[in-house]
């Protein structure tokens, strides 16, 4: 008596166990943390070139200010110099005793913004006043004048420069508690050395300011924004202030501008944004290449799971007839059972078995072939009615054996269906095994031959829990089980080979429940022309 074979274990055939926890998560958290790291290094560089740009604005922005501010300083001395000379017109080369309280009338009503005017000889003697003095400290204050334009006066001589016979030369003096602008100049145009005196006019600043430069202020505040206006040098605004000095004709004097805050902020903000959607960009970008790896990662480690929950399905589906085969064979070889009639019964399940494992094997090889895009059913012009019911003849015990019961209703082919009769056994193999296995409480299995509109559909209906909803595209898919399956049983390939069997048949498959009770319908439509035997659909 020989020795039994030891009994294959449950651990020798299915593999090693799915990853654990922190191989599964290694992926997606490394994932995690470069868009992290990415997210960090795009907002950094964000905000450091956000901040250099912001700089690099201002310093330019205060630049093109600050050069608007010396062509306004400019145009501001023209039209000051032009009031200010504009008087002196009335005046000029007329001798000193004839200039009347007339003359003096006329320059006054053509030229208000001038309160005094003074009239001094060549010595910078005061000769004339208009109008005169009402009060000793009136009389005081021309004297001091007089005094005021020979220092000047002097000093200008000193300092090399001709004496202004052309243009007037000015200062300002605080005078009754405001700014007063005076200005001489010679009488006549002569040689200096022959001078008839001089003429000193006295002006209001306000009156100059608002006669003259307030239209000029107002056309650069409404291009540039902000407010201008004249103070005098020791007088300070703000820190966002810029200023340019009035040396001609305000001397110690210079023109304060103070931007406006909403226009600088819209003229800073919008780099900014273009800087922060490019920036949004990248990131959506980087976001979108993380969540196409990370799908990508998920796709495979589900793929790695179907193929590892595949492995353990046929493993386990292989180890029921192998289990069988080898007890009944074991059994038949050391002559333990001598009936003649149960010694059938072991060659019949041993061949059954046989049959279930060939099955199986073959099930998982033509799968992977299909899969593989190769041809293995080779079609010929046939009668689907006979192969149909080839197959229904030798499954019905089987159905039997299971309780449940198998009505047809096949109606005649009126034209032969390209077909393989492997591919189609196949087919209605999977379809009643799945029906055993899924649908027994049922009871029922119905299948129906007929043509419909230039095909040939063959149906398979049972009366089973069905397949949720959800599932119904799912479940065509290789290796996976659903949430129908009461005991794991199965490999989990049988609607996905029945997919491709279709499909090398230019089948349509079609999945769904009925209407009307539960359960699971599964309908094939045949094409019914005869050129797909040639393996050309469109011969």
């Amino acid at each position: 008596m020989s020795t039994p074979l030891p009994t294959p274990k449950w651990q020798d055939i299915v593999p090693p166990a799915r990853p654990g926890w922190s191989s599964h998560w290694r992926s997606p958290l490394l994932l995690l943390l470069v868009l992290v790291l990415a997210i960090l290094s795009v907002l950094g560089f964000t905000f450091y070139t956000l901040r250099g740009e912001r700089a690099l604005l201002v310093q330019t922005l205060k630049a093109n200010q600050q050069q608007s501010l010396a062509l306004l300083s400019s145009q501001t001395e023209t039209v000051l110099g032009n009031a200010i000379e504009s008087p002196f017109l009335v005046l000029k080369n007329v001798p000193l005793e004839e200039v009347d309280d007339d003359r003096i009338a006329v320059l006054r009503q053509h030229f208000s913004s001038v309160e005094q005017v003074l009239l001094l000889n060549q010595h910078m003697q005061l000769t004339q006043r208009f109008p005169p003095p009402r009060s000793d400290h009136e009389k005081h204050l021309d004297a001091w004048l007089a005094g005021r334009v020979q220092e000047e006066y002097t000093a200008q001589e000193s300092s090399g420069q001709r004496s202004p016979r052309f243009s007037p030369h000015t200062f300002i003096e605080p005078v009754a508690g405001r700014y007063a602008l005076f200005a001489y100049q010679p009488i006549a145009d002569l040689d200096p050395r022959h001078e008839d005196g001089f003429i000193l006019l006295r002006f209001n600043v306000n009156r100059l300011i608002s006669q003259h430069l307030a239209p000029l202020f107002a056309d650069f505040t409404r291009e540039h924004g902000g407010r201008v206006w004249l103070a005098p040098v020791d007088s300070r605004s703000s820190q966002q202030a810029l200023y340019f000095p009035l040396a001609r004709y305000l001397p110690g004097w210079h023109l304060v501008y103070v931007p406006d805050p909403g226009k600088i902020h819209g003229l800073l903000s919008h780099p900014n944004w273009t800087l922060l959607g490019i920036a949004a960009g990248v990131l959506l970008v980087i976001l979108l290449a993380v969540l196409a790896a990370w799908w990508e990662l998920r796709q495979e480690h589900a793929l790695v799971s179907m193929r590892s929950q595949f492995v353990a399905s046929v493993s386990h589906e292989l180890k029921t007839p192998l289990a069988l085969i080898r007890m009944f064979a074991e059994t038949l070889y050391l002559q333990r059972v001598r009936d003649p009639e149960r010694i059938h019964e072991y060659h019949q399940t041993i061949l059954r078995e046989s049959e279930r494992l060939t099955r199986i094997i073959g099930g998982v090889l033509d799968f992977s072939r299909l899969n593989s895009g190769a041809r293995i059913y080779e079609l010929a012009d046939l009668d689907l009615v006979s192969t149909v019911n080839e197959v229904l003849d030798r499954y019905t015990p089987h159905l039997s054996e299971n309780g449940m019961q198998l009505r047809r209703q096949i109606g005649p082919c009126l034209q032969p269906v390209a077909h393989d009769r492997h591919g189609i056994t196949q087919i209605l193999l999977n379809l009643l095994d799945n029906a055993v296995k899924y649908a027994n409480a049922g009871g029922r299995v119905d299948v129906r031959l007929q043509e419909r509109q230039n095909r040939v559909e063959l149906e398979v209906v049972d009366y089973g829990p069905g397949i949720p909803r959800a599932e119904i595209q799912r479940i065509r898919k290789a290796a996976y089980r659903g949430q129908i399956s009461p005991s794991g049983r199965g490999t989990g390939l049988g609607l996905a080979l029945v997919d491709r069997i279709a499909a090398a048949h230019h089948a349509d498959f079609l999945l769904d429940q009925p209407q009307d009770r539960p359960g699971l319908r599964i309908l094939l439509s045949f094409p019914f022309y005869s050129g797909l035997a040639s393996g050309n659909p469109h011969a």
